[in-house]
């Protein structure tokens, strides 16, 4: 649990974004509100504005920052189309729930379930009433939607991870799991050589979606640069594999490439197990 607070925290350090405030991205016809909550996982929640109605993804876990989003929601003034859990369950809106196909049930089960329950343990007296995704609407894949008068399109995420949706939003803005960073990948993002296989390949499938803005549950809104520095990042870290086979040999080596960036001594433990 430690390990995934300090790996949050790293991921929010490095993008700049001041906790408990909103970034907007303004288009032609809708915009993108990204809160940066600031809670101990450092996630981060989003607000899909279309001309007449609101999507949200990813509600905050935790009262305060679940009160701050409901002001803005407010503030908007219109009302909540969907409200959706792709990675991250959180609080219960307004709106009726949604889910990338088949999300709901692997959220209520199994290793989600569990990390759930170590959240309750840890935090429970500051967690909202978390969104029960009764009847949750099944958004399916690979398929051009509308929400709330926006266009949306939902991608399989890395095979590594839970089997959320990247969300293409507007053909411009893509909300992902772990948003581009410009230090050292989290052991829990890709803990293993094949792991950062995977995550290459669905880095290389973004890339395919047109997207200019990347935006992450953890990360919030990413750099200009950090996507095109990540992939270059990730093969980096695959040429290592067969060349560096113990966590000190791999973080030296990280030392020397990437000096003064966090993470080298976590990540190279993972991937020398």
């Amino acid at each position: 649990m430690k390990k995934f607070i300090l790996a949050a925290a790293l991921s929010f350090a490095c993008m700049g974004a001041q906790a408990g405030t909103f970034q907007t991205l303004d288009f032609d016809g809708f915009k993108v509100h990204i809160y940066a909550s600031g809670d101990v996982l450092n996630d981060a929640s989003f607000i899909i504005e279309g001309q007449d109605a609101l999507v949200t993804a990813e509600q905050p876990l935790f009262k305060k920052d679940a009160a701050e989003f409901a002001d803005k929601v407010k503030e908007l003034g219109k009302p909540v189309a969907a409200v959706i859990s792709d990675y991250h369950l959180g609080a219960k809106d307004s709106g009726p729930s949604a889910v990338p196909e088949g999300m709901d049930s692997f959220m209520k089960t199994g290793v989600y379930a569990q990390m759930m329950e170590g959240f309750k343990k840890n935090w429970g007296k500051d967690m909202v009433e978390l969104d029960p995704l009764t009847n949750a609407r099944q958004l399916p894949f690979d398929q051009d939607l509308e929400i709330a008068g926006v266009k949306l399109r939902l991608i399989h995420g890395p095979k590594n991870d839970f089997p959320g949706a990247d969300i293409l939003v507007g053909g411009k803005v893509l909300l992902t799991h772990w948003a581009p960073g410009c230090g050292h990948i989290s052991p829990l993002e890709a803990g293993s050589f094949k792991a950062v296989g995977q995550a290459l390949d669905n880095l290389n499938e973004q890339a395919k979606t047109g997207a200019v803005y990347f935006a992450g549950g953890h990360g919030g809104l990413a750099q200009p640069g950090a996507f095109e520095f990540k992939r270059a990042y990730l093969e980096n870290l695959l040429s290592l594999e067969k060349t560096h086979f113990n966590a000190a040999a791999l973080q030296r080596v990280l030392e020397e490439r990437y000096p003064g960036m966090q993470g080298a001594a976590e990540i190279a433990k993972a991937l020398a197990k």
